[in-house]
């Protein structure tokens, strides 16, 4: 599995990991067709993530440890994360976008002392988030898996992005 999962096809056992699902209810949660899904649930079967029964598609019982080191594989996460920011990148600058994508960046000299604080505003947004995270899982919302959020922050120094992009040249 050193591929790693499309992100439609993680959104799929995103979805499925909240509960089974028919191809309908897969389709409305997700906000993929069923045409779309009709091509992705085959290859999810041959992987064995997925099991068919019944007509309900369920996450592979006896595959939770492969699904959980597929999310966590590092080449997966940087393969994801490079499709989530060209994505991003896209909605930002397509004007025709009915939601706007929130999308800033700057680049700015900031003196040492200015760099703490910054580190510290991340640091409470990340602290944030992560209590976010332990709200939902006492107390969870019912919502599409197509209508969480993801948020992105961080701070390079621009010569650390210099080097990166010609390193990958």
């Amino acid at each position: 599995m050193k591929e790693g999962l499309l992100i439609v096809e993680r959104i799929v056992i995103e979805s499925l990991a909240k509960k089974s699902k028919s191809l309908k209810e897969l389709s409305e949660d997700t906000e993929l067709s069923t045409n779309l899904l009709l091509n992705l649930l085959p290859n999810l079967l041959m992987k064995n993530l997925v099991t068919f029964e019944k007509g309900l598609y369920f996450l592979n019982s006896n595959n939770l440890e492969k699904i959980k080191k597929i999310n966590l594989e590092k080449l997966a996460l940087k393969n994801e994360t490079k499709e989530i920011f060209t994505s991003l990148v896209n909605q930002y600058f397509d004007k025709d976008l009915k939601e706007a994508t929130l999308f800033k960046m700057q680049k700015i000299f900031v003196t040492g002392d200015e760099e703490k604080i910054l580190k510290n505003h991340l640091l409470s947004l990340e602290n944030f988030i992560n209590q976010l995270k332990q709200k939902r899982l006492k107390n969870p919302i019912v919502e599409r898996t197509s209508e969480q959020k993801i948020l992105y922050w961080g701070m390079s120094s621009y010569s650390n992005i210099i080097d990166e992009a010609m390193a990958v040249t």
